[in-house]
């Protein structure tokens, strides 16, 4: 027998990493897959092997890959290893296999089989909901025990390290459960807090100890400000070491972010102190006056126009900063990191007024010729929407479920020729069970509905960021020379601009290499990947 004329694709999907490097899981997936779709003599024209959380479906590339060439018609079947693989959300897995068959294709399941009829629709949808509430499930677990071992038992969340001039006390019980003094680690950190106290800048002690070769915490790298400043600001030392002072929550866009909860919500564990109360309050007080006597206002902000990121080292990456050198009476874009103890790049560095001016000129030719830009721009507003699509199948699917909440309120009123509703019993609590079921459904749809409306009007926004971007553009073809200094930084920002600098003396590079990303104020990447070369001026569209 021949191979089967229908184009089939596999997802398989786990959660971690950890995961991902085990091998096991999705290994496991795909070859279970493949082995189904031989058995069925399908032409796989694709594997996808995604490493994302479950409990979005928007953000996973790899998904977002797969339904793209499901809207272009580039395969007939999708195949799964199990149902949670494509989403641990009800509603989540509803919306992608309704938009998978509205698109004409079909989802085949190796391990789970569900039929077409309203039972199997149902035995599906009640499967992704077990999938979802067990991983609520878990979450809840893992947070009570935090709570637990916290409140109960006086422990400390243990983390990958602890904090500098300790270790944990498993160290004598094998067990990571609070913080034991390191008597190797904790003189410095009293000598640092002494430094300090004794009119040493945070600066100055980073410098020093890399002077005399003293290790970094992490036992690599070089001491910075940031690192000084941590442990100067850090009341583990007296003491009192704080947990459960972080929110972790996903975003929209599955992207874990961590917030600092009210002062009076943290939990504080006593530990053994390194430093005195009283020398910690005096540093605290000297750093309270050092913050007021220092002015890092710039003094004169429109002497560098490509400040605050604008350039970059082309050796290192590092944003340049602006630095003035008083004797010169000359101000420069310089890499900080070849003036560092332990520098770890070299001397880079190029006049602001050398540099303002050409890169000004280049963005002034390209607001007169600005066919370029225009081009850029029409194929990215040509793409439409992101929204569209998804809005569309939530749109479809809520009235689906509308409509099926009519019909069980219509079995639900039913009555026989007695005057008796039909449905009784164990048979009408699973039903008013079901109505419950799918207005939950259905709140959690119009949830996602409002998230995409969201969406929309964001990228809706962003049009118009372009569109007044164009106008003025246009309208300042012929002034640009005499733009202020703020529609300057404006049109910079709005181009994208970034310029790399190499030394002078290097014979390999140009001695400054301009890249202009259009637009950049897209925030959804959604311009294309044209690339053109604009006299010495690199510009590239964003992916």
């Amino acid at each position: 027998m021949g191979i089967s004329s229908k184009r089939a694709v596999i997802y398989t999907r786990v959660s971690s990493t950890a995961q991902e490097y085990q091998g096991t899981s999705l290994s496991t997936q795909s070859d279970g897959c493949i082995t189904y779709a031989n058995s069925k003599e399908y032409r796989v024209v694709k594997v996808f092997k995604e490493v994302w959380t479950g409990s979005v479906f928007r953000q996973r590339p790899l998904l977002t890959e797969l339904r793209t060439m499901a809207r272009h018609g580039e395969f007939d079947i999708l195949i799964i290893y199990a149902f949670d693989r494509l989403s641990r959300k009800q509603t989540h897995l509803a919306i992608i296999i309704e938009e998978m068959e509205n698109l004409g294709n079909t989802v085949e399941c190796v391990t789970e089989k569900f039929d077409q009829t309203a039972q199997g629709q149902f035995m599906m949808s009640a499967r992704a909901y077990v999938a979802e509430v067990e991983r609520e499930k878990i979450l809840d677990r893992t947070h009570s025990g935090r709570l637990k071992r916290v409140h109960e038992k006086g422990k400390l969340i243990p983390g990958f390290k602890p904090v500098f001039g300790y270790d944990f006390d498993s160290v004598k019980t094998g067990a990571k459960g609070n913080y034991i003094v390191n008597d190797e680690d904790a003189p410095l950190v009293r000598r640092i807090f002494s430094l300090y106290k004794n009119g040493m800048k945070i600066r100055g002690i980073a410098n020093l100890l890399n002077d005399e070769g003293v290790p970094t915490p992490t036992r690599r790298g070089f001491w910075v400000g940031a690192t000084i400043y941590r442990m100067l600001t850090d009341r583990t030392y007296i003491g009192e070491a704080t947990t459960l002072k972080w929110d972790s929550r996903m975003d929209n866009n599955g992207i874990v972010k961590r917030t600092l909860k009210p002062i009076k919500e943290h939990v504080v564990i006593p530990v053994p102190a390194i430093i005195d109360l009283n020398l910690f309050d005096e540093v605290q007080s000297v750093m309270a006056l050092n913050k007021v006597d220092s002015s890092r206002n710039n003094p004169d902000p429109e002497d560098s126009l490509l400040r605050s990121g604008f350039v970059k080292c082309g050796y290192c990456g590092r944003v340049m900063a602006v630095r003035r050198w008083t004797k010169k009476a000359s101000v420069t874009y310089t890499c900080q990191a070849a003036f560092r103890n332990g520098r770890t790049c070299i001397s880079n560095q190029i006049s602001t007024k050398v540099l303002d001016p050409l890169v000004w000129l280049y963005v002034g030719e390209l607001i007169k010729d600005f066919s370029l830009v225009e081009e850029a721009i029409a194929i990215l507003k040509k793409q439409g929407s992101p929204h569209t699509t998804n809005f569309a199948t939530i749109e479809q699917s809520i009235k689906n479920a509308n409509i099926q909440l009519e019909q069980y309120a219509e079995d639900l009123r039913a009555k026989d020729g007695n005057g008796q509703f039909k449905i009784r019993g164990m048979l009408r609590e699973q039903l008013l069970n079901d109505i419950s079921q799918t207005e939950k459904y259905i709140d959690e749809l119009c949830e996602e509905k409002t998230k995409i409306e969201e969406g929309k009007f964001e990228w809706e926004h962003m049009q118009k960021e372009i569109d007044a971007f164009i106008a003025w553009c246009l309208s300042a073809r012929e002034t640009y020379e005499t733009a202020s200094y703020e529609e300057k930084r404006r049109a910079l920002r709005m181009l994208g601009i970034t310029v790399l600098v190499y030394q002078e003396k290097d014979t390999t590079h140009k001695r400054y290499d301009i890249r202009v990303s259009v637009p950049a104020i897209v925030s959804h990447k959604l311009c294309s990947e044209a690339q053109f070369l604009y006299q010495n001026v690199n510009v590239s569209f964003l992916p």
